[in-house]
């Protein structure tokens, strides 16, 4: 099958549309026609989530700079592939640090939507961790940018009960900001570890719980 992976930005106080998810880091070392004509036919498009790896600024602010040009919100976010996944609280720390440093430049081409990191914290991380490593890394986001934070829950973007219980402090440390919204990933075969469960409607309804919204923030399917 062919996946096809995108935004599905549910609408979020009326910040976000439906998008796509754009991956131009790994691709002819990121110089790549981004389909803005192909986009364009597709009125649905609202959005679109960029992924920026480290190492990849000057070139983000370029597609940033495109895509607000083309009319489209923009969700900017930290992608680093050799760390997905990841339950060290100094990568995402160091993602916080990223945003510290290079938000201004990037928002210098368009007004943006912070995703702190892609797909930190593992199946396993207990939601303690997941807490005060965010609220590490978004200590340091707020020291520049003061908007909506999209968070990605853990477990590849598939833990909704640990995000959950950080945002509601069921394990004793709290997500302490309030101005973020979780982003699930679902894609066909997407394993919710704490429910033993496929990711379901039914899973998702933890993040409702936690009273901060939720956006499927990536989502694939596979067609033959």
């Amino acid at each position: 099958g062919v996946a096809l992976a995108g935004v599905s930005a549910v609408s979020f106080a009326g910040e976000f549309g439906n998008g796509v998810n754009l991956q131009p880091s790994y691709y002819n070392n990121g110089n790549v026609d981004m389909g803005w004509s192909l986009m364009k036919s597709k009125g649905n498009i609202k959005s679109v989530r960029i992924e920026i790896e480290p190492g990849k600024e000057t070139q983000g602010k370029t597609w940033i700079a495109q895509a607000k040009s083309n009319g489209y919100t923009v969700i900017a976010t930290y992608h680093k592939s050799s760390v997905l996944g990841s339950d060290s609280a100094s990568e995402l720390s160091t993602a916080g640090t990223w945003w510290k440093n290079n938000y201004s430049n990037l928002a210098a081409a368009g007004s943006i939507f912070v995703n702190v990191m892609n797909e930190w914290g593992s199946h396993n991380i207990t939601s303690d961790a997941y807490a005060s490593a965010y609220n590490t890394a978004i200590s340091s986001v707020r020291s520049k940018y003061s908007g909506r934070i999209v968070i990605d829950i853990p477990g590849w973007g598939q833990e909704t009960a640990t995000a959950a219980a950080a945002i509601k402090g069921l394990g004793g440390t709290k997500i302490n900001d309030t101005y973020i919204v979780p982003s699930i990933h679902a894609y066909p075969g997407a394993w919710n570890q704490g429910k033993n469960a496929w990711l379901a409607k039914s899973v998702v309804d933890d993040l409702g719980s936690a009273g901060r919204g939720v956006v499927v923030d990536v989502f694939g399917i596979c067609r033959s």
